[in-house]
């Protein structure tokens, strides 16, 4: 087959399925201007090969040629039009994206219920656009991707947390040491149960599922004592680096807990605050299992009148990572308040306008957390924000 007549009929294929969902007004074909290559050909030899393949596919059903000279069928070929797109496919040997679509809905189908997005990416699929980048070719990954977080789940519901090597798990998982790896994206895409969310970092992901390349230390501020494995201290200025699973309780009770989102806004407000009885913490992002595990020990015999705030971004993300931690707190009978997280707390320089489907989202959390009145004003004013721009 030639190559240069097998690219002409592939992106006619394209154009026929462009054409069938909606994204080309117009009829698929080829026209002279895509044939201008061939239609230059001064080679009488290299013009017969390139029509040969035409011609077979022609047979083959597929296609219509239009000639120069149309009656006699010689010249130059001026036009080609699709008889049947599914022997056209077939000449090429390509899979339509119908019948890619068909075979991720029937493995997908099942994960729906549990896994909401995958509705979201079949319909992105079926305009024949990627979802993230990522296309029907992939639909096992997110099948790798849902083995590896219910295996993440079922680690933190036997042991409370886990801290696990990120190509340790991936043996276990796939007996390959680096196949994990490789499924960031739409283990991104599944936990965040988005496809317009913010890509996060691997190590973001990781460290919500409990995974690791390396472990690192919460970081906590304030003018506060914590008891840990070996001794109880004050937290050193400005701010203190430690394993969460050596945090073990309050030994003096703070005015206040403020949980921050982002390393930035953390260290600003370690600077400013270290001396104050006021405890600060840092999520790293969205909070790791024994995260969540060391802030249940601390705030667990909390005085009622002691507030606890979160302060995150402004967005799906933020509000995401916002009601991870009202878990924790609800557990413990403890009101969760946002922190500077109010429309009215953006600089107008900084805002951001919401698409439909984050305010969508951001309403959701933001119910789900008990924050009603915050999460109407964010959808009636549709502007977000990053944290670290307030």
């Amino acid at each position: 087959m030639d190559n240069s007549a097998y690219k002409i009929l592939e992106k006619l294929l394209s154009r026929c399925e462009k054409h069938l969902v909606g994204k080309r007004k117009r009829e698929a074909s080829v026209t002279a201007h895509d044939l201008k290559q061939y239609r230059a050909l001064s080679s009488l030899h290299q013009k017969e090969i390139f029509e040969v393949t035409i011609r077979d596919a022609e047979v083959q059903g597929a296609i219509v040629i239009e000639w120069d000279d149309n009656k006699d069928k010689s010249g130059f070929i001026c036009k080609v039009l699709p008889a049947d797109i599914r022997a056209l496919s077939k000449f090429l040997g390509i899979t339509l994206q119908q019948d890619k679509l068909k075979l991720a809905s029937k493995k997908l189908s099942a994960y729906i219920p549990e896994f909401p997005v995958l509705n979201e990416i079949l319909q992105q699929w079926s305009t024949l656009s990627n979802a993230r980048g990522l296309s029907p070719d992939k639909t096992d990954y997110f099948i790798d991707a849902i083995k590896a977080i219910k295996y993440c789940y079922e680690q933190i519901e036997k042991k409370g947390e886990i801290v696990l090597p990120i190509r340790e798990a991936s043996v276990k998982l796939f007996n390959s040491s680096k196949k994990l790896e490789k499924l960031v994206l739409p283990i991104d895409i599944l936990l965040t149960n988005s496809i317009e969310a913010k890509t996060r970092t691997p190590e973001e992901v990781w460290h919500e599922l409990g995974l690791l390349r390396q472990e690192h230390p919460v970081r906590l501020s304030g003018n506060v004592i914590i008891q840990r494995e070996r001794l109880s201290a004050y937290i050193d200025t400005p701010y203190i680096g430690l394993h969460a699973n050596t945090i073990l309780k309050l030994e003096s009770i703070p005015k206040a807990i403020l949980t921050i989102e982002n390393l930035t806004t953390f260290h600003s407000e370690a600077r400013k605050g270290c001396n104050n009885n006021i405890l600060i913490i840092y999520t790293a992002g969205m909070p790791s299992p024994s995260w969540c595990e060391m802030y249940g020990r601390l705030i667990k015999d909390l005085p009622s009148e002691t507030n606890v705030y979160h302060w995150g971004d402004i967005d799906e993300g933020g509000f995401r990572i916002a009601y991870r931690i009202s878990q924790t707190t609800k557990k413990h009978h403890i009101n969760l308040q946002p922190y500077k997280m109010h429309p009215s707390d953006i600089p107008k320089e900084h805002r951001i306008e919401a698409s439909q489907k984050t305010l969508d989202k951001i309403k959701y959390f933001t119910d789900k957390i008990g924050w009603n009145d915050l999460g109407e004003d964010i959808f009636r004013t549709k502007i977000i924000a990053e944290q670290e721009s307030i």
